[in-house]
């Protein structure tokens, strides 16, 4: 998978955003990585997959992960990695 990324982003920014994917990811206990797992795989990235209860709990799930917290900490990572182009 990160040979697609050879080339376009350089190979220690990529492992940079990798090492805080995971350590966000990592932030959830382990009951609820687990339970996000299991609906991620039965939805098969499609939330109408789902009955209502367990978007409701897809919802609480991603609320708990916190995205703001985490395009915060990688937003700086990726900015670095940006291509720059001369007009």
């Amino acid at each position: 998978m990160l040979r697609r990324f050879t080339g376009k982003i350089p190979m220690f920014l990529a492992f940079q955003l990798l090492m805080a994917s995971r350590e966000h990811w990592n932030s959830l206990n382990p009951v609820d990585r687990r339970r996000a797992l299991d609906l991620l795989r039965k939805s098969h990235g499609d939330p109408r997959q789902l009955s209502p209860d367990e978007r409701r709990e897809a919802r609480e799930l991603l609320r708990r992960l916190e995205m703001g917290r985490y395009a915060r900490r990688v937003g700086p990572i990726a900015w670095k990695g940006r291509r720059r182009t001369r007009i």
